[in-house]
């Protein structure tokens, strides 16, 4: 019997261990915003994601630690030390650009888009995700909304970061006003 619990009690902590080893904390804070025409400033918002490496899932341990997102390796593009997101709807487009070489965390965000705008990149994004077995838009409070998915390919979700991409920069190279940069200093994983 007490081999039995030993063994029990050794696989569990192999068990544990192997856990720990998929997973990896990222810790960003001291954030700088940049908005125009402003001098930087301190940005208090703190960034902690526990990552899984084996999928790129991970869940934000500052607020809903039981809602799943998912990151884009660079190593699509031959960045192998940077991570992609992104997040879109009609009030807001944003992505994200971790680099894990120097320990950084860029989030851009573009407001105030025009309607057309925000049509044709939705229709670009929509062709994308048509491709894309058993994808459903995801919904909020002012209407549907796009972020990183799982159920297609990492290609196709570098794809539309691109996209989302562009689209923040016709608003900056529109109205510069319309956009804001935080980048946060972080752990390296």
């Amino acid at each position: 019997m007490k081999k039995l619990l030993s063994l029990i009690v050794v696989s569990l902590l192999f068990s544990g261990s192997a856990y720990a080893e998929e997973t990896l904390e990222l810790n960003c804070k001291d954030g700088v915003l940049y908005e125009a025409e402003r001098a930087p400033e301190p940005f208090g918002e703190t960034i902690n994601f526990l990552i899984n490496i084996k999928d790129y899932s991970y869940v934000d341990l500052n607020f809903n630690t039981e809602e799943i997102s998912y990151l884009i390796p660079g190593k699509l593009v031959d960045v192998e030390k940077e991570f992609y997101d992104y997040m879109f709807n009609s009030v807001a487009a944003q992505f994200s650009i971790y680099n894990s070489e120097v320990g950084q965390f860029k989030v851009v965000t573009a407001f105030r888009f025009s309607k057309d705008l925000y049509q044709s990149t939705k229709i670009k994004i929509d062709n994308i995700n048509k491709q894309i077995k058993n994808y459903k838009l995801q919904k909020n409070f002012l209407d549907g909304f796009y972020t990183v998915s799982s159920l297609g390919t990492q290609k196709q979700e570098y794809n539309k970061f691109e996209i989302i991409k562009s689209l923040i920069n016709i608003v900056n190279n529109t109205n510069i006003n319309d956009v804001s940069t935080v980048i946060y200093q972080c752990n390296k994983i």
